[in-house]
């Protein structure tokens, strides 16, 4: 995966993607509520979308890791 995005859009993270890898998250790994909020809340969203992307795949096996898409 890894930040292979589903929009044409090369101007980096935008809110959609935050919350469209969020959603990511939430379907593949057990996250809390508490967690989506700080994800949400932080200044930083493109370290927030690195910090996913490392989460769902520790989550995943390799070869659902190659489809998932942001």
């Amino acid at each position: 995966m890894k930040k292979q995005f589903k929009d044409d859009m090369t101007a980096g993270i935008t809110p959609g993607r935050l919350t469209d890898a969020i959603g990511v998250a939430f379907k593949y790994c057990s996250v809390s509520n508490q967690q989506m909020k700080v994800w949400l809340e932080s200044d930083q969203p493109s370290k927030v979308i690195d910090e996913i992307c490392d989460l769902v795949k520790a989550s995943v096996d390799e070869k659902l890791w190659e489809k998932i898409e942001i």
